[in-house]
């Protein structure tokens, strides 16, 4: 990108290439192991809403398009113009509309370069019949928030959207009333940076104010209609975990409690190697450390919440190697099921109590010899304790970069394929790396 381009947008295209290893599920279950940032699936999984050519430094058209699982084909939603970027996708409960943000980078919305960068929030109904501007809004150009989930979304009360915006050189959320067209605070205060989370129920949620200064951050729970936030406790923050889109926050499956990650200070107050995962109860406030351990992205909970699963590092006898670790709620034993790196967690899946997860690559031969061998990553699903692992469906091609998955966990997949996005389909059917017909936008 050229160097008019603000650092929010340098930032983007720096973490694209990752959400695929970070768009992970923050529950149990497969209904959110979606990319909330790129894609977004219908519920029903017959439907994905994307966006296609995410750069703002070409001069053509890009925007939201909707593509089907069973055609194999995509429409043109909204298009915006050249410059501008459209952002996290969201399907409305009844599948009839979308929520999405356009980021602004043209010469007009870059009105104050080093101190924001302005975006706009957006509806359109998924039968094209139009899109509306609901508000505009603005976050601080340094700010990671905006590539964390909930950034923009669907609010728990009907009627309502939830998206973040400035607060001086601090950063906020607010719920936006859609019909009275007022605004309320979300959050209890302003922070330097955020991540909030919903509960798997919808009625409760938990947020992380952080302090860049000590890398610390407040923790906070409420009910998600009243916001009556109160705090539960301090911690320090992962600093390598936040910004890669993922959740810093891990909801049990019956929204009772959730986990989040916290780093180890010394007395200096300088950061350790020692990361741990802290256990908060929503209702009591009450927290305990599970165990050692540093974790590549988000946490699963196994379907009846006795267990979390994790791909990184652990210790408290595991030796600190690297992995996907299943730990105990109750004791706090780690157990390593897989040893090579398993690059990222999918799904428990409630109906089969098998992890599903993306693992090592494999070499595979090329059309042409000057080409060599590529990498793929591989789709795999194992029991509980790591075994009966099997092979599930097709390979992502090495140049995929990120994937969404349906609403079934472990069907479909998205990536930035050569020229166009493909629907790679896992499972019930015989699997396919087919092109999204692209109309209107040349490759």
């Amino acid at each position: 990108m050229n160097n008019s381009h603000n650092a929010l947008l340098r930032m983007l295209s720096c973490f694209l290439p990752l959400i695929g290893i970070a768009c992970l599920s923050a529950g149990c279950g497969p209904e959110n192991c979606q990319a909330r940032f790129l894609a977004s699936w219908s519920a029903d999984g017959t439907r994905v809403a994307l966006v296609l050519d995410p750069d703002t430094d070409s001069e053509n058209q890009s925007g939201l398009w909707i593509a089907s699982l069973d055609s194999y084909a995509a429409s043109e939603l909204v298009v915006v113009p050249p410059r501008h970027l459209c952002l996290h996708p969201q399907w409305s409960s009844s599948g009839e509309e979308i929520l999405f943000g356009v980021l602004d980078d043209s010469e007009q919305g870059r009105s104050d370069p080093h101190k924001a960068s302005t975006f706009s929030v957006w509806i359109a109904r998924t039968d094209g019949s139009g899109a509306r501007k609901v508000a505009d809004s603005r976050t601080p150009e340094d700010s990671k928030s905006f590539l964390a989930p909930n950034a923009i979304a669907w609010g728990k009360i009907p009627g309502t959207v939830l998206y973040q915006t400035a607060a001086g050189e601090k950063i906020t959320a607010v719920l936006l009333d859609l019909n009275a067209g007022e605004t309320r605070e979300f959050l209890p205060a302003p922070a330097d940076d955020y991540s909030l989370e919903f509960s798997p129920s919808g009625e409760s949620v938990a947020a992380l104010l952080m302090d860049s200064t000590d890398h610390r951050a407040a923790v906070y729970v409420a009910g998600s209609a009243a916001l009556n936030w109160r705090q539960i406790g301090s911690l320090h923050y992962d600093q390598d975990r936040f910004g890669s889109y993922s959740s810093l926050i891990s909801w049990s499956p019956d929204s009772s409690s959730f986990v989040v990650t916290e780093m180890e200070r010394s007395a200096s107050g300088e950061e350790s190697e020692e990361a741990y995962l802290r256990l908060f109860v929503a209702e009591s406030g009450k927290s305990r450390r599970l165990c050692a351990a540093k974790t590549n992205a988000e946490i699963l909970w196994s379907p009846r919440g006795d267990a979390l699963i994790f791909s990184g590092a652990a210790r408290d006898g595991a030796g600190g190697e690297r992995g996907l670790y299943r730990v105990d709620i109750i004791t706090g034993e780690i157990v390593r099921l897989i040893t090579d790196d398993a690059f990222s967690l999918v799904s428990w899946d409630s109906q089969d109590d098998r992890i599903y997860y993306f693992g090592s690559y494999r070499e595979v031969a090329t059309q042409t010899a000057e080409e060599g061998s590529k990498k793929n990553m591989q789709f795999y699903s194992c029991d509980r304790d790591g075994n009966d692992i099997r092979l599930f469906g097709a390979s992502l091609p090495a140049e995929a970069e990120g994937w969404s998955l349906s609403a079934d966990g472990h069907r479909a997949v998205v990536y930035p394929g050569n020229g166009s996005p493909s629907l790679v389909e896992f499972g019930s059917r015989p699997a396919a790396h087919l092109p999204i017909v692209r109309r209107g936008i040349s490759n």
